[in-house]
């Protein structure tokens, strides 16, 4: 274990506490990742010298499994109660494994890239505690020689309230197993900041990864160009490490009989070069390889083209694992002048409130070295960067962002051709934050060159260069409505919009600033939210991010748009007409116009109506009759949910039926007619009944009154 010179520890203990609260998130890591930007316990850092290591790494030992709030550490020395760990399990594939299988490898689910942070609770010997951070996933860990070499390893995450690296300084990785073929810790460099990282240095994990495959020189061909899995020691040229630990040794610890060496590729470890001289594969991560070169000009005319095979690409995201990239293969040689495989780079993983300055951080694979009279190693795969801040992630000057694979190295011997070797493949570079302005390459190492033009395939001989790798950016959504430039009178708009994949979790910011509350967006990637306290009545601005593991996304779109007062309702009754008469009505219908409302209410006789919806401006209620006769009034009022209008009233007469006999007149004589007319007047009426001599007549229809 090694544990780094630290800086100031817990002097702000408790600073920005609260911090993790504000920057909660849903599940998307090994486990539900709450710890944001860290506690800023760790205080402020200043970086003045080169190559500071800051974390502590040491190496679990035994399995843990899921739910475990333990694990066994080979030491705990560097390490207290509160402390923030991450587990990594650096290596270990236990999958079945193709020698020769030229990839995309999909590590998406796999173990080897799989992390976790705990806080530790408690330190019991060799054991770190961590009771509130059960584990989600299992990771592995032991004491026997086969067990070490494929643990997972514990490291302590410093979390600053500020860094600042000053022109000249780095912060580094450890580099990886450098201590021990056994030793598998480092190749990590990490750490959280609640402010700002200012970087005018470099933060780098270059070559800090799977390791380059080391030279041996073999006095055997196996010119077969199936020869992909051979042993030493006269089996050829030395793949190159990946997370494959038994398909990697150095030659002063390899069994004879393990299949250590050949062109084949071990999933992103570069073959070796095989036959007389072919050089060594490049290795892979974000983007494969490159193969190495023919063998020596002198061999089976015109040349073999059987270099040693490139490390393939691994599919993974870089949001939910980090990888190592992929060591290069050797070249093959036998008049010890040939070179190894480059390291790969490693990790740098960073979270922060914003990131400043004009230095560079970096995870390369390292170039191979140039051979004489012998092939040449391929160049390490570019590691992983993970880069992700609340505000900015800015570079200023020659401030750069780094994943580049290894150069294949080259063969000098110009009295004939030797094999190059194979350029290394680009990293993953993955970056959140609210803007970007960091020029950032994950390119593929060159193939490497020997000085005889006329050679096949001219100055690279057969070599190749590395694919490039990938670089993404945490999706940012986007916001549709309120509308940009748009009005509306509704002081609780909602705001809705779509998010790049389905279930993700947004913020949104009114005004810049964020709402109290995130909303889950839908199967479909839709979201809705209404603001829970009223907007005022002036222009306002709405976008939205995303929240992964606490950190946020790029912004959206930002919409401008304006509240309006509501316009005042306004009320009107065109029935009954004001000064109208109705006529004894068995209902009475009670209708109207209303403008910038939605509904209205009103009173008839002592009581009260409504809410009749306003439709098309226009509103209606029939009021079950009789009602009394005389005067009667309606006073009817409208509203938009909060402002009233002032009431309107209708005041009508309800008036009954009247009727008089004009003959035979009241007294009068009629001298035994044939017929009796019986006739009169009838007002407020449609129809008379009348009786005479007890007999019952009509109705009779009232015409003209």
């Amino acid at each position: 274990m090694l544990t780094p010179l630290t800086g100031l520890r817990r002097s702000a203990a408790g600073l920005l506490a609260l911090l993790c609260a504000v920057l909660m998130a849903p599940p998307a890591y090994a486990e539900p990742d709450t710890f944001g930007l860290g506690n800023g316990s760790d205080g402020p850092l200043t970086v003045n010298a080169a190559n500071t290591v800051v974390n502590t790494y040491t190496r679990l030992r035994a399995n843990a499994a899921v739910g475990a709030t333990s694990v066994g550490v080979v030491d705990t020395t560097g390490f207290a109660v509160d402390d923030l760990v991450m587990i990594y399990q650096s290596t270990g594939f236990t999958g079945t494994v193709t020698s020769s299988a030229t990839g995309p490898f999909d590590f998406t689910t796999n173990a080897v890239g799989n992390w976790q942070f705990v806080r530790v609770t408690a330190l019991t010997g060799n054991t770190l505690t961590f009771t509130d951070t059960p584990l989600t996933a299992a990771f592995s860990g032991g004491t026997n020689a086969t067990a070490t070499r494929t643990s997972a390893q514990a490291i302590r995450v410093p979390e600053y309230t500020t860094v600042t690296i000053n022109a000249g300084a780095s912060i580094v990785a450890r580099p990886w197993s450098s201590a021990d073929i056994n030793d598998t810790v480092g190749g990590v460099a990490i750490f959280f900041a609640t402010g700002t990282v200012t970087n005018n240095g470099t933060i780098s994990a270059t070559g800090a990864g799977f390791r380059g495959a080391e030279y041996f020189n073999s006095s055997g061909d196996n010119c077969a160009a199936n020869a992909y899995d051979l042993s030493q020691p006269n089996g050829g040229a030395m793949k190159g490490e990946g997370p494959v630990p038994a398909r990697y040794k150095p030659p002063t610890v390899f069994l004879q009989t393990a299949p250590i060496s050949g062109r084949g590729n071990i999933l992103n470890a570069g073959g070796g070069g095989i036959c007389h001289n072919s050089g060594g594969g490049g290795g892979g991560n974000g983007g494969a390889g490159g193969i190495g070169g023919r063998t020596w000009t002198g061999d089976t005319a015109p040349a073999r083209p059987v270099g040693g095979l490139p490390g393939g690409q691994m599919l993974f995201s870089p949001a939910t694992r980090v990888l190592f990239g992929g060591g290069g293969g050797s070249g093959h040689g036998n008049d010890e002048t040939g070179t190894g495989g480059g390291n790969a780079g490693g990790i740098v993983f960073v979270r922060g409130a914003a990131l400043a300055g004009a230095g560079s951080i970096t995870a390369d694979g390292v170039s191979a070295a140039s051979s004489q009279n012998d092939a040449a190693g391929g160049g390490g795969a570019g590691g992983t960067l993970s880069l992700r801040f609340t505000g900015a992630l800015a570079c200023t000057g020659a401030g750069t962002l780094s994943a580049k694979g290894g150069n294949g190295g080259n063969s000098t011997f110009v009295e004939s051709p030797h094999g190059p070797g194979g350029g290394g493949g680009g990293g993953n570079i993955h970056m959140q934050a609210s803007a970007y302005s960091c020029p950032a390459s994950v390119a593929g190492g060159a193939a490497g060159t020997q000085p005889t033009a006329t050679a096949p395939d001219g100055a690279t001989y057969g070599s190749a260069l590395g694919n490039p790798g990938v670089i993404t950016q945490g999706p940012a959504p986007t916001v549709l409505t309120p509308a940009n430039g748009s009005s509306t009178s509704n002081t609780t708009p909602p705001i809705t919009g779509t998010t790049p994949s389905p279930n993700q979790t947004v913020r949104i910011y009114i005004d810049g600033q964020p709402q109290p509350i995130t909303v889950t967006s839908d199967a479909l990637g839709n979201f809705t939210f209404t603001p829970a306290v009223p907007l005022s009545v002036a222009a306002h601005t709405v976008y939205a991010v995303t929240v992964t593991a606490g950190v946020e996304s790029a912004p959206s779109n930002t919409n401008t748009f304006t509240i309006t007062a509501a316009a005042t309702p306004t009320v009107a009754i065109t029935t009954p007409a004001n000064g109208s008469t109705v006529t004894n009505p068995t209902n009475v219908v009670v209708s109207g116009t209303a403008a910038n409302a939605t509904s209205v209410t009103f009173t008839l006789g002592g009581q009260s109506y409504g809410p009749v919806t306003v439709t098309g401006g226009n509103w209606t209620f029939t009021v079950p009759g009789p009602l009394a006769n005389g005067s009667q009034t309606v006073s009817a009022v409208s509203t938009n949910g909060t402002t009233n209008s002032t009431a309107a009233t209708s005041t009508f007469t309800v008036a009954g039926p009247t009727v008089a006999i004009t003959a035979p007149a009241n007294g009068s004589t009629v001298t035994n007619p044939t017929n009796v007319v019986v006739s009169g007047t009838a007002a407020n009426a449609t129809s008379v009944t009348f009786t005479l001599g007890g007999q019952s007549y009509g109705p009779v229809t009232v015409t003209g009154g």
